[in-house]
């Protein structure tokens, strides 16, 4: 553009400015480009009132033209875009030479355009994303098709380090996603026949291993194998603490303690032991009866396979049976849990829904948060439809009753809805699938009869379907993520293209400019201010501790306070104590929602005192980034409670000890009642805030670190956004004062990408999770 910054020089008086209008011409008019640029300085003030030249001058810029200036930059854009087209120039040079003859454009200015160089620039490989749009939801086609346009992106299209990291991280966010199915039910209820059904191959044994003792999680690897972990020395403790006040778990402790003698000590130690063993040997540590016992030193294991359900990224979480008498192993059970976006219950048809069933159930869907429920009915092969039919109905009428009478009767309707409930064959859908189909056909099922296909078919919908909240949210957020990258990844190389036709003495005045500005201090200052409070933070999480005593304290004593008064009225006023079911339930809700209150009153205290801290450096900063002030869910700490595992505590022990205590006391003396109920729960709340301590730390952790993600990135992003701007301002230096075919390739380069992003930003219209 060296050539028409010349040419410009020598017909206007003072030099164009780095402004260039844009153009709005629909179609290529080189009679009305013709007209533009026949005007000088000397023609200037005569022309511009010449309504013929108003008229071309408007249908091309949409403005009037007014001053000298204005006149010079609309000529440089006009100039700029017909000196890319031979044909173009060629055909407007045409109608000057006509204007010319008509005595209309001066010989020296016809001259002057005639010897305008063309800036043709050279031809580069264009680009094609080629990606047929899917249609429908479709999880896994939409998270591949994703994923390679994510690296199309980072290795074609992009070129600022801070957008090709944030595109760094929507792949290995899309690559971590994953999701996982929860399988409970009480021991004998046909857990293991059934998952190897799901697996179609037997993994954990039903014949061979008739017992499974332990939590396994099975993932995907090519390698099967499994890993053992084994209680720790805090964890064992806990388990024998528990011994104190069950007969059951005493014998546990005993039995297994005696079986291992010295080597208790090997297995059991500080730092937790672990062992990777041979998939097929995994009944001598997991089986109730080939383990010798060892299953009962086993926490959980980790089982590895190649299976198709785990090659579609699912991990599925096996459980004991809920009647384990180890109540840490039930509660580590339900930390697992609340984690899966499935829970899939089986009852045995001629056991179903017992007080332990529905208990469980009801539990899950209201503390433990679980969003989608299925109850398998097992051994139907065993019931004719009618019965079956009964025993759904029970089922569902069991769970709607228990609601009632915990007083939740408003709750019927939304958990209803969260359930599916299915019959299974699972040893006949296990036969289909392990060279045994004959014998199944044999007694009248074929493998949709067995309800494993139904089954299945549920699954992969509740899983990779558009109703699952995170598969929708992880194709949505990502695919957004993505659309922004490209957006302003495309706003920065048509910044890069303005600055290509700017001087080289416009270029040196931003950029001594930007050096100028304290923008760059400012934001270190800024930086440094937020590691100094993230550290100020970290430190009250201590003071927090004394915080949250108290109101374990709190609830410990209101406890009490709420049984010993129903005690009373009811001695009052029925001459008995009142019934273990209702005092179950009181113990049951007053643990449950007591917690929840804690998690509620511990979260605003963290957040009233960093919220403070927020709104004020959102004041201050205000002229360097915009930092939105610290956002608070009032509403987040029931989700919080149930996946960090403060809802997993069970109650059931203290339940037993406390009705035990009522049954055995006297109605004329209750203060020794009351005494012993006062130790009883003082203990058993001693426990429990040593387990929840750690976890409520883990909240105002994580509430900490989230406010320093939220204030940081804004910091971050303008301090990238002014080395980008400086590390762009260089290269259109460099430019400027290379060879025009050098500034040229540069120019082809970006506005192929510039299309190329057009294209892609057009496909992700396209994408609707």
């Amino acid at each position: 553009m060296k050539e028409v910054e010349s040419y410009l020089a020598s017909f206007w008086p003072t030099a164009c400015s780095d402004f260039s209008p844009a153009l709005f011409m629909p179609e290529f008019a080189p009679s009305l480009f013709s007209m533009v640029l026949t005007v000088n300085a000397e023609n200037f003030d005569y022309v511009k009132n010449l309504p013929s030249f108003q008229e071309a001058y408007e249908l091309i810029f949409k403005e009037e033209p007014t001053t000298h200036e204005a006149m010079c930059c609309a000529q440089k854009a006009l100039l700029a875009y017909l000196l890319c087209d031979a044909t173009m120039w060629q055909e407007t040079l045409a109608c000057l030479d006509a204007l010319h003859k008509a005595a209309i454009l001066p010989q020296k200015q016809q001259e002057a355009l005639h010897q305008l160089p063309l800036h043709v620039e050279p031809s580069l490989p264009a680009f094609s994303l080629d990606m047929p749009v899917a249609e429908g939801f479709d999880f896994h086609g939409q998270k591949e098709a994703l994923l390679k346009v994510a690296h199309t992106l980072f290795e074609e299209l992009l070129e600022s380090q801070s957008l090709k990291e944030s595109c760094q991280s929507v792949i290995q966010r899309l690559g971590d996603t994953a999701f996982s199915i929860g399988i409970t039910g009480v021991m004998n209820a046909g857990k293991s026949t059934f998952l190897n059904a799901l697996l179609k191959q037997e993994i954990l044994g039903t014949s061979t291993v008739p017992e499974t003792a332990n939590l396994a999680i099975i993932k995907h690897a090519t390698t099967p194998q499994a890993i053992v972990h084994f209680w720790n020395a805090a964890e064992w403790e806990s388990i024998e603490q528990s011994a104190q006040n069950s007969e059951s778990m005493a014998r546990f402790v005993e039995t297994t303690k005696a079986r291992f003698g010295a080597e208790w000590a090997t297995l059991v130690r500080p730092e937790g032991v672990s062992q990777t063993i041979p998939l097929e040997t995994l009944g001598q540590f997991t089986s109730a009866k080939l383990s010798e016992g060892k299953c009962n030193l086993v926490k959980c294991v980790e089982l590895y396979t190649d299976v198709a359900l785990a090659q579609e990224g699912v991990s599925i979480v096996d459980t004991p049976g809920l009647d384990d008498p180890v109540v840490q192993r039930e509660e580590i059970t339900k930390q697992y849990l609340v984690q899966c976006d499935v829970m899939i219950h089986l009852m045995n048809a001629s056991q179903s829904a017992t007080k332990k069933d529905v208990d469980f159930i009801i539990d899950a869907l209201t503390y433990q948060r679980i969003s989608r429920l299925v109850i398998l009915i097992t051994r139907v092969d065993m019931l004719s439809s009618a019965e079956l039919e009964e025993v759904i109905e029970y089922t569902t009428r069991s769970i709607t009753n228990q609601l009632k009478s915990l007083g939740k009767a408003q709750l019927i309707e939304p958990i209803l809805k969260k359930i599916a409930i299915f019959p299974v064959a699972g040893e006949l859908a296990l036969w289909h699938r392990t060279g045994r189909a004959k014998e199944a056909l044999a007694r009248g099922y074929d493998e949709e009869q067995t309800g494993i296909l139904a089954i299945e078919r549920y699954l992969h919908e509740v899983l990779f379907g558009k109703e699952n909240e995170r598969a929708t949210l992880a194709i949505g957020a990502n695919t957004k993520a993505l659309r922004l990258v490209c957006e302003q990844q495309h706003t920065q190389y048509g910044e890069h293209l303005a600055r290509l036709d700017v001087s080289v003495e416009e270029l040196e005045r931003r950029y001594d400019a930007l050096k100028e500005q304290n923008v760059r201090a400012n934001l270190e200052r800024l930086l440094e201010e937020l590691e100094r409070l993230k550290g100020e933070f970290e430190s009250y999480l201590a003071t927090m501790k004394q915080f949250a005593s108290s109101r374990f304290a709190t609830l410990r004593a209101e406890l009490l306070r709420r049984l010993a008064s129903d005690i009373t009225y009811t001695l009052r006023k029925e001459s008995r104590f009142p019934k273990s079911e209702r005092l179950e339930m009181m113990i049951y809700t007053a643990v449950k929602d007591g917690l929840m209150d804690t998690l509620r009153e511990y979260r605003f205290a963290l957040y009233r005192h960093m919220g403070a801290q927020s709104e004020s450096l959102s004041v201050e900063y205000a002229t360097v980034c915009a930092i939105e002030p610290l956002a608070f869910d009032p509403k987040a700490y029931i989700d919080e409670a149930a996946k960090k595992g403060l809802l997993s505590a069970d109650n059931s022990l203290l339940s037993d000890v406390l009705c035990g205590l009522v049954a055995r006391a006297s109605k004329k003396q209750t203060e020794p009642l009351f005494e012993a109920m006062e130790k009883t729960i003082a203990t058993f709340f001693e426990q429990l805030e040593h387990k929840s301590m750690p976890r409520l730390y883990e909240v105002g952790s994580e509430m900490v670190a989230q406010f320093y993600a939220q204030t940081q990135a804004p910091a971050q992003e303008a301090r990238a956004q002014i080395d980008e701007e400086e590390k762009a301002l260089k290269e259109a230096l460099a430019l400027a004062l290379s060879e025009q075919k050098t500034l040229d390739v540069r120019k082809q380069e970006l506005r192929q990408k510039r299309a190329g992003l057009e294209e892609v930003m057009a496909y992700f219209d396209g994408v609707r999770p």
